[in-house]
């Protein structure tokens, strides 16, 4: 009895998105953790990732850069649009951001994002001032602020509540990295809505830069939830809320905060 190859087509294809994280974090941790090339690069090719030999030098850029080229697209990051009460919240105060990056979901970043929105102009102004929280406890008190906050403004909000978010440059010292420790350059976009006065959120693309590695991250997500000023540690929401809603109507779950 012959079997019927769509099937097995379909059948394949519900792994995929499985093979596709798991290798994003091999290629991670490839850069990340040196002293493991071989055995990462064993792992890296059950997935489909061309690597040049386990005891050879990759090119990290180039390898990243080809495995883009090759990745299962899963589907895309809920984003949600227009303004849920029909005017542009009054935006104000401070944010808890919660960033999954779309190569380990779990290994959330952490920030105090200081978010207010100039509704006298036309079209409103957003202005930012982003704070790295600490996640790495060998390092700094985990949930407090470490190295230099960054700040953007003049950012636009359409009249859907969306904001498109260019970022050149912004350094997260290395405790706020849950994954590895190590300082990050990011040349990020963030595609955000501003979902009421008390959250917004969206999905952020670009270049994650570790010890010169570069790092695509394309198709994270993140969610920003208000909280009382000067709220840090323990005092912080948990599970944090780390993407849009899948319905469109209020903050979801959150992510499992598993790495720290």
């Amino acid at each position: 009895m012959s079997s019927n190859p769509a099937k097995k087509i379909k059948e394949s294809e519900r792994f995929r998105p499985i093979g596709t994280v798991l290798g994003h974090f091999l290629l991670y941790s490839y850069i990340m953790m040196p002293s493991q090339k071989s055995l990462l690069g064993t792992a890296i090719v059950l997935f489909g990732v061309p690597v040049v030999g386990a005891t050879s030098c990759a090119d990290p850029g180039k390898l990243f850069s080809d495995y883009d080229e090759r990745v299962y697209d899963a589907g895309k990051r809920n984003i949600a649009s227009g303004c849920n009460g029909g005017d542009i919240p009054a935006i104000s105060g401070e944010y808890f951001l919660a960033l999954s990056p779309s190569i380990a979901p779990e290994a959330l970043l952490k920030l105090i994002v200081t978010t207010e929105v100039d509704l006298s102009v036309d079209p409103a102004v957003l202005s930012m001032t982003f704070q790295g929280l600490c996640t790495q406890p060998e390092q700094c008190t985990v949930g407090q602020p470490i190295g230099d906050p960054h700040v953007e403004t003049g950012i636009e909000v359409t009249d859907e509540c969306g904001f498109d978010l260019q970022i050149d440059s912004i350094i997260l010292a290395g405790g706020a990295n849950s994954l590895s420790g190590s300082e990050i350059d990011g040349e990020l976009q963030l595609l955000g809505n501003l979902q009421s006065e008390e959250f917004y959120c969206g999905i952020v693309n670009g270049i994650a830069s570790v010890g010169g590695a570069p790092i695509p991250i394309d198709n994270s997500t993140f969610g920003a939830t208000r909280v009382p000023t000067g709220t840090l540690g323990d005092d912080l929401p948990d599970p944090p809320v780390a993407s849009c809603p899948d319905d469109g109507t209020g903050a979801d779950a959150g992510v499992a905060d598993a790495a720290i």
